[in-house]
């Protein structure tokens, strides 16, 4: 979907709930408690807000951008230092560096849940934990290829999992993954 200020797209990937009866800040009703997406970059100008919702960007493609937000010091995203954490109602202004970029977005409602995001470098089996109270995690495959609960999943793959979880994952080689997981409060 084209974004509200025509600056970008946005292809959502998931999203989930932690319950039933989710609300914003704003007291709406809202569908997700957490989302999932790729965002593309077109030009420079201010990221849309969201909220009562922490965000995490991860630059998949592009020389990077300089975020600019309200009493704070600029900060870069490149492809050496690739993601970003920041709160989702802050005005953002994005600035990019060289052209446009290819960006990963996880967002979570912070009054319902927490997040853990990882990038997790892999070239074979893996054993796996996950811990108590995770009502799902999200596995996006930025380089290779890895099966995971029976699944095969190549680059740009995403696999959504809840409870039960598997205990372990195959990487094919060199895989590089996004892993996030979202437990309630």
């Amino acid at each position: 979907m084209r974004w509200r200020n025509d600056g970008g797209w946005t292809r959502e990937i998931a999203m989930g709930s932690a319950g039933a009866g989710a609300v914003d800040a704003a007291g709406a009703d809202s569908d997700w408690d957490w989302r999932i997406s790729v965002a593309e970059i077109e030009q420079d100008g201010p990221f849309s807000r969201f909220p009562g919702i922490d965000r995490c960007l991860l630059l998949l493609d592009g020389a990077g951008m300089s975020l600019r937000r309200a009493g704070q010091p600029d900060r870069t995203v490149v492809p050496s230092a690739p993601r970003i954490d920041f709160p989702g109602e802050d005005d953002v202004d994005c600035r990019l560096r060289d052209g446009p970029t290819r960006d990963l977005n996880l967002m979570w409602r912070r009054s319902r849940l927490v997040a853990s995001i990882d990038l997790v470098d892999i070239d074979e089996a893996m054993a796996w934990t996950v811990n108590p109270g995770v009502i799902a995690v999200v596995v996006h495959v930025l380089v290779g290829f890895v099966t995971m609960a029976g699944e095969p999943l190549a680059m740009t793959d995403t696999l959504v999992l809840t409870p039960p979880f598997p205990d372990r994952f195959q990487a094919g080689g060199k895989t590089r993954l996004v892993i996030a997981s979202f437990r309630s409060h």
